[in-house]
């Protein structure tokens, strides 16, 4: 599993689907039907029927009085993956290599679900014909559906966010994930490669080294921008960056694994 810590953070967190059976505890108590055993309470007719009283409890014997015995249901967990493929244009090996990221990812996430109970859901945006992830990837329309899909449980958006604008009537997505993923060459142009064409228009010369600061300060200081504007809205951030000498594939996965783990977390603490 290429996304251990992802794995073991998804394999811990509460369930988000109500119906069927899994194996991720509920938010919900019931009196009797099985999952994590919690403990017994005394019988109240008042809130209780007399089929819920467990004859076999052992405060109920103890006490000599009919208890009730309360678990924990376990339920599955899905997961929703949006790829913003229209903010993955431009040069066409920044393009592919934001691409391959997002792929990765869909992989990963797939292969660290904790049960096949489980379920990853993968939609892509701005895709072309043949763009699609497999035959199970369902296209969104518009941004409004991925905000929507933001609102539906744990939710990775996997976008570069130059133009992806999610914050429809003023909606808070406090279990999504913003996975920023950006082609080296938009955060950190490296110096003495020659001239590079930049992704917003024009270019700039990297054995000119006051140029080229210039350059960096802008694609960090737009970078925490949309950074600080994603987190305003209630997104975890995990922030990515490709390029291809980090093999072998395009990016430090070790890294975003980490960041995806602690993101999962800190969504799942909100919602005990």
């Amino acid at each position: 599993m290429q996304l251990s810590h992802t794995g073991d953070a998804l394999s811990e967190m509460r369930a988000n689907v109500m119906h069927g059976s899994g194996v991720h505890p509920s938010s919900q108590l019931r009196i009797g039907g099985g999952g994590q055993y919690l403990g017994d309470m005394p019988f109240d007719p008042s809130i209780h029927e007399a089929t819920d009283i467990n004859p076999m409890s052992i405060m109920g014997m103890a006490l000599d009085q009919p208890h009730v015995s309360v678990y924990r249901p376990e339920k599955p967990l899905q997961v929703n993956l949006v790829a913003d493929y229209r903010n993955m244009g431009g040069d066409q090996n920044i393009s592919r290599a934001k691409r391959s990221v997002a792929h990765h990812l869909s992989d990963g996430i797939y292969d660290a679900l904790y049960s096949a109970t489980d379920r990853l859901n993968t939609y892509v945006f701005g895709a072309r014909q043949g763009e699609f992830f497999d035959s199970g990837t369902q296209e969104v329309i518009e941004e409004e559906d991925i905000a929507d899909l933001c609102l539906d449980g744990l939710t990775l958006v996997v976008s570069d966010f130059a133009r992806l604008k999610l914050d429809s009537n003023n909606r808070s997505f406090e279990s999504a994930i913003a996975v920023k993923v950006n082609h080296l060459l938009e955060r950190q142009i490296p110096s003495k490669v020659g001239v590079i064409a930049l992704s917003g228009g024009g270019e700039v010369n990297t054995n000119n080294a006051r140029k080229l600061l210039a350059v960096n300060q802008e694609l960090a200081r737009q970078h925490q921008t949309a950074v600080q504007r994603l987190r305003q809205q209630g997104f975890k951030i995990a922030s990515i960056v490709a390029r291809a000498d980090l093999r072998p594939f395009g990016y430090d996965v070790d890294d975003a694994d980490r960041q995806l783990a602690d993101a999962i977390i800190a969504i799942d603490g909100q919602n005990q």
